[in-house]
């Protein structure tokens, strides 16, 4: 299976109690490409995850308390992209080309320099697909065979 890029909010989503729904989906889906090594995260999606944890943007005080666990965790389970010169020099350029915010961008580069065949996300593009990776929104697409990016 090809690895497959989790953005930040979908990362977020797996540690907030207020969404249980969305928090189940997003761990399911973690749990799933985890053990397999196709979970594939940026640098950037980390330090994202870090800082809305640390502002308490989630209420959920003992995530914040035990942020350094949870990081060391993600990071010895998925594949993490360092986002270098070269990502964001092709974050530029896809920007410009597909019309995205620099951010949006930076996922995409991130995900195309790890070879991934999709991004989970559920801030979807409005394509379908850009560049050959698939945007798959796993919390509306939920359902008991909701599909994987290929």
């Amino acid at each position: 299976m090809p690895q497959a890029f989790v953005d930040t909010n979908i990362l977020l989503y797996s540690v907030d109690a207020r969404y249980p729904r969305e928090r189940a989906l997003a761990q399911a889906l973690i749990r799933e490409l985890s053990p397999s090594g196709e979970l594939v995260i940026s640098s950037r999606v980390l330090s994202r995850v870090c800082a809305v944890i640390r502002r308490g943007k989630l209420p959920d005080a003992s995530v914040a308390m035990d942020l350094t666990s949870y990081i060391g965790t993600l990071c010895a389970t998925a594949k993490v992209v360092d986002v270098t010169a070269r990502v964001v020099a092709d974050a530029v350029r896809i920007g410009v080309n597909h019309g995205m915010s620099h951010y949006d961008a930076l996922i995409l580069a991130a995900a195309v320099s790890a070879g991934c065949g999709g991004i989970y996300t559920d801030d979807l593009q409005s394509a379908p697909a850009i560049g050959g990776i698939r945007y798959t929104d796993p919390v509306t697409q939920a359902s008991d065979d909701w599909e994987r990016p290929a």
